[in-house]
């Protein structure tokens, strides 16, 4: 800190020239932030000001962040994914990707077990993907289940690498006694290795992967959504307990006589 001032009150003195500078410094457990104003008087006098600017700094930080944050998960938001992207576009770039993430059955959620649940599925699906790969680039949230990861300075196989140890944590994160409902991510990732990239193609190729990937396991998530979600409705209330079984055993039985009726009638 004094090195730094003393080469600002130099370059004042040389320059006669006001001059700013600015540093932060722990104070009571916080981070406090300070201005320096330096300048040089008619009698060639060094003024020194100092001015405490943490109340504005921290007001700052607060307002960035509820113009850049999702609300809900605390990520990036889509607003601010798309000016990152924007300003990649175009550029000569090595070692870019882009992930995309989708959370199965989200919306059978929400209209089953309601909304309050369907946000917990996403605060819990938000945090393995940030704890995965936050360290390898801008994890943000970019619709009602949808996420996207910018990564930069990373091959397929460190990728292919981390995809795995998500799944692992969402292994984790289903197997706790409280896990109403078990979380599943479809995925799909674009991979740039060098020279200008054309971001729009690039999300466009990572939404087509991760399509492709959900529609390969629709059938086995749709099976795995509706025997947790039976098994929460149960649990819901215990007088209406074994009551989504037997409706499913009286709808059998109705879709069976009524076979059997159209067969004899024709």
């Amino acid at each position: 800190l004094k090195a730094d001032l003393k080469q600002v009150i130099e370059l004042v003195m040389r320059s006669r020239v006001l001059s700013d500078y600015y540093f932060s410094m722990p104070f009571q457990d916080a981070l406090h932030y300070f201005e320096v104003r330096v300048q040089i008087s008619t009698f060639d006098e060094v003024l020194i000001m100092i001015r405490d600017m943490t109340e504005r700094v921290v007001m700052e930080k607060k307002l960035r962040e509820l113009v850049d944050k999702d609300t809900l998960t605390h990520l990036y938001n889509r607003r601010y994914f798309e000016a990152e992207l924007e300003q990649l576009d175009q550029r000569n770039i090595e070692n870019l990707a882009i992930l995309l993430l989708d959370i199965d059955g989200l919306k059978f959620v929400n209209d089953t077990l309601g909304h309050l649940m369907g946000d917990q599925v996403i605060v819990s699906a938000s945090q393995v993907i940030s704890r995965s790969f936050q360290a390898m680039g801008i994890v943000s949230r970019v619709g009602g289940d949808e996420f996207a990861v910018i990564i930069k300075h990373h091959n397929p196989e460190n990728i292919e690498m981390v995809l795995k140890k998500m799944n692992k944590h969402l292994e984790c994160l289903n197997e706790l006694p409280d896990a109403t409902f078990k979380v599943s991510l479809s995925y799909g990732y674009s991979y740039h290795a060098a020279g200008l990239v054309n971001t729009g193609f690039l999300f466009q190729e990572a939404d087509n992967n991760m399509y492709q990937n959900k529609l390969l396991k629709e059938s086995s998530v749709r099976n795995t959504l509706v025997k947790t979600l039976m098994k929460a409705l149960e649990a819901k209330d215990y007088i209406t307990e074994g009551h989504t079984s037997r409706m499913d055993t009286l709808a059998t039985l109705i879709g069976r006589l009524s076979l059997a009726t159209a067969a004899a009638l024709f």
